[in-house]
């Protein structure tokens, strides 16, 4: 379950990066329509509460939620440096979270 509660927790941070002008036009290359934009930022405030609904239908909720708020930071950095350095790193990232949710739910239900 960690593994896709991180993996949302990416794609909501990446969607929320992109809902933002200044950091939309460098992660997709292009200038999105302020409609666009209104999509990723409820996307992302969605995805974000998925990430946190996953970790707290976990056994142990709290300790759940205590990794929740650590990983925080712990996914948004990468996000951060691979936005500042390498804009496709952040993209690919992205993808892979794509691949990691249904993963991660499967790992969970073995």
């Amino acid at each position: 379950m960690l593994i896709a509660s991180a993996a949302l927790l990416y794609l909501a941070l990446f969607a929320l990066a992109i809902a933002q002008p200044q950091h939309g036009d460098v992660l997709t290359g292009r200038r999105l329509a302020v409609a666009r934009q209104q999509q990723a930022r409820f996307f992302g405030w969605v995805l974000l509460a998925a990430s946190l609904a996953i970790v707290l239908v976990t056994a142990q909720p709290v300790y759940a939620t205590l990794w929740w708020i650590g990983a925080l930071p712990a996914v948004g950095l990468p996000l951060v440096a691979a936005r500042s350095y390498r804009p496709e790193f952040a993209r690919a990232g992205a993808a892979a979270a794509v691949v990691a949710v249904p993963f991660g739910l499967i790992l969970a239900a073995i």
